[in-house]
C-alpha cells in the first residue's frame, strides 16, 4: 500500500477560488497511471500498487505562478492473515 499527502503554496498569490490549482499524478513501471488528481492546493491519496518497481510522481503547474510542494509517502504493505497477530 503507497498512501501520503501533498500540499502546494503558491508565493505570488493566496489560492483564491480562480487559481486553477496543480495536478498530481502516480504512475506505475511500465506507464500505467495508478492514481491522479486535477487542480488542488492539496490532499491526500492512497492506492495498492499493481507491480513492485519505480513509481513516478509528478506535479504539474498549469500556470506560471512559483509553486513550493511539501510530499509525504509512506509505502508499506498490506497485512495478510500470517501477518496478524492472533489471541492465543
Amino acid at each position: 500500500m503507497v498512501s501520503g499527502n501533498f500540499v502546494a503554496i503558491d508565493h505570488d498569490i493566496f489560492w483564491s477560488s480562480d487559481h486553477p490549482g496543480i495536478d498530481f499524478t502516480a504512475t506505475a513501471p511500465g506507464g500505467s497511471i495508478v492514481f491522479s488528481l486535477k487542480g488542488t492546493s492539496g490532499d491526500k491519496f492512497a492506492f495498492k500498487a499493481p507491480k513492485s518497481g519505480m513509481y513516478k510522481f509528478c506535479f504539474r503547474n498549469p500556470v506560471s505562478t512559483h509553486e513550493t510542494v511539501s510530499f509525504y509517502i509512506h509505502v508499506g504493505h498490506i497485512p495478510n492473515e500470517h501477518d496478524l497477530a492472533k489471541d492465543g
